[in-house]
């Protein structure tokens, strides 16, 4: 409060002082204290030098006299047009004092004190259909209009406490008084509120912000659906998204950011409650979610949450990006923008991961752990491993692609050995699998034989009507396929890293294991058939520079090793229409507008 700051204590606002007990004695019944106990509770030396020490002993005496009124059915009345009455009063003496702080200040001193009084309805539910058919609702919320954002703050207190979800479910109807609160437009008063404070004033505005999550959270836990709602409001959403990013204060593990952590939680309550949410918020248009999200764990790359508050919110922000990918345009929008690259990077490269990846690949688990698992297990892991190891190939770009690359040199490059000792062990249970059906064609029996035990694991497709050729292709894959496409990808991939060791050692291993190498096209092409048009021609391009390596005996001409990754990535631009690649600038120079007026 203005009185307050300018150094001056109304009588009336004595027993508010935080430094002295009476708060307490006010809220408590009274309590005999003897004098020699009021001096030991309270240090005079603290006391503005306003106030004398007669002056407080007398409030100290004062205050065990004094008692609160608890509001009931019987006096609510009287205490909600008393409100109004302190509303008017304030109203009025700034109108006709604007330019004399002076002569309002007490009735905005009464005011405020009037609104404190009101926290105690929490402790009543009961009192709240009476409440709100006596305008004091109403009241209240008029008054976070109010030019002192003190009062504000005071008000977001009360209402806070008002809308505890445990406390209105102690309500004869909570539906309906959740109807009124929406009916008297709490949820756009509070998003509006949120935009007007600064919690870089202090921890009193602070507090007002965490006052105003917590109203929005309570709405969304009494009735779910308003989420759709909120998200109406775009700077909700677009305040939610700058605040997980810009932390307020300390950030030391002792004292993190608590409104960080909350603006975070609320995002996820959001978006895991409406379909609507998640389309508009992950779109561009309605707040470049992804985008702004993988920027707020990006950090995550080099370094682990300090804390385990920090560590709350770094899980919220990941839970929020998995609710955006519910919607299959957000997918679209992670790979744009190198998400499904980040997270590998967080998970395998830098947080050491790759130790762990290649050790399942070479098959180095300890014995003790080796007997744990069958063979069925083995094999899912070498298969899971091989489909993560092509990824990174795919995803990873720079040092991390380095990284990945040194994994292969090793030991005299052994995991390379391992690569096509794999290549080998699948071409042949492919190569078996083709013959034994090539056989059962001939033999109806048999047929029927191959497609029942094929068909049987396929779980959910069995019963349905199958094309023979793609009936053909599930049971290949079944049989080992899919992995096989996976180590051949990765052979091509590795060839064309413009890694001279890596290349003419995979080139000599090919040779002298005198591995096909149009049966690698062959499958690879297989592969590329299941890919989208721009990832087809990526491949496509790197099949193509795999056998002119191959033929040139592994030998990479000087200075080329530097452009096959530069050049990948232009085939992949040619290959876009120009209409889409206008779009796609735009939308970066958008992303690059977003981001400056966020930091």
């Amino acid at each position: 409060m203005e009185s307050i700051k300018a150094g001056v204590v109304p009588p009336s606002l004595a027993r508010d002082m935080p430094t002295a007990p009476p708060v307490v004695a006010a809220q408590e019944p009274p309590v005999t204290v003897s004098a020699t106990e009021k001096k030991t509770d309270v240090d005079l030396s603290l006391l503005p030098d306003e106030i004398d020490e007669e002056t407080v002993k007398k409030i100290l005496d004062q205050a065990d006299e004094m008692h609160v009124e608890v509001l009931t059915e019987a006096n609510l009345r009287r205490a909600v047009a008393q409100l109004e009455k302190r509303i008017k009063k304030n109203q009025q003496d700034r109108i006709r004092h604007a330019e004399d702080p002076e002569k309002w200040i007490k009735s905005e001193v009464d005011l405020d004190e009037e609104i404190k009084r009101w926290k105690q309805l929490a402790a009543e539910p009961g009192l709240y259909p009476l409440f709100i058919e006596t305008r004091g609702l109403e009241l209240l919320l008029s008054l976070l209009n109010h030019s002192n954002q003190d009062i504000q703050l005071e008000v977001l207190d009360v209402l806070a406490e008002f809308t505890d979800a445990d406390t209105l479910a102690e309500c004869e109807n909570p539906q309906d008084i959740l109807n009124k609160l929406i009916e008297h437009q709490l949820p756009e008063l509070t998003v509006d509120t949120l935009q007007r404070i600064n919690e870089e004033n202090g921890e009193d505005e602070q507090r007002g912000v965490s006052h105003c999550l917590s109203i929005i959270e309570n709405l969304l836990e009494l009735e779910p659906s308003l989420a759709g709602k909120f998200t109406k409001f775009h700077r909700l959403p677009n305040w939610l998204l700058r605040r997980v990013r810009n932390p307020v204060g300390s950030q030391t593990a002792a004292a993190f950011d608590f409104n960080r952590i909350y603006a975070s939680e609320l995002l996820v309550i959001i978006l895991q409650n409406s379909a609507e949410a998640r389309e508009t918020i992950g779109s561009k248009q309605g707040g470049d979610a992804v985008d702004r999200l993988l920027r707020a764990v990006a950090v995550y790359r080099k370094k682990d949450p300090e804390s385990s508050q920090e560590e709350e919110m770094a899980q919220n922000l990941f839970d929020a990006l998995c609710s955006l990918l519910l919607v299959p345009a957000n997918k679209e929008l992670l790979g744009k923008q190198q998400g499904i690259e980040l997270m590998l990077r967080i998970i395998f490269v830098e947080k050491l991961g790759l130790k762990f990846l290649f050790s399942i690949f070479m098959k180095k688990a300890r014995p003790s752990q080796q007997k744990k698992r069958n063979k069925a297990q083995e094999k899912q892991d070498e298969e899971h491993a091989v489909s993560i190891i092509n990824s990174l190939c795919r995803g990873c770009s720079g040092i991390a692609t380095a990284r990945v690359l040194n994994k292969f040199m090793e030991n005299q490059c052994e995991k390379l050995e391992r690569l096509l000792e794999l290549h080998d062990a699948y071409q042949a249970r492919i190569d078996a699998f083709l013959a034994k059906r090539e056989e059962g064609e001939k033999d109806e029996d048999a047929d029927d034989l191959t497609k029942q035990v094929c068909i049987s694991d396929l779980g959910p497709l069995w019963g349905l009507e199958i094309d023979e050729e793609e009936r053909k292709y599930l049971d290949a894959c079944d049989q080992g396929l899919f992995t096989l496409q996976q180590i051949d990808s990765i052979i091509v991939r590795l060839v064309n890293m413009g890694n001279a060791l890596v290349t003419k050692r995979l080139v000599d291993l090919l040779n002298m294991k005198s591995i096909d190498t149009m049966q690698i096209h062959k499958v690879v092409t297989e592969h590329m058939d299941e890919k989208a048009a721009t990832e087809r021609v990526g491949l496509l391009h790197l099949l193509k520079r795999f056998e002119e390596i191959y033929e040139a005996g592994g030998v990479v001409a000087a200075g080329e090793e530097e452009d096959m990754e530069e050049e990948t990535d232009e085939e992949e631009k040619r290959a876009r229409s120009p209409e889409k690649v206008r779009r796609d600038r735009e939308d970066e120079r958008e992303r690059q507008k977003r981001r400056r007026r966020d930091d």
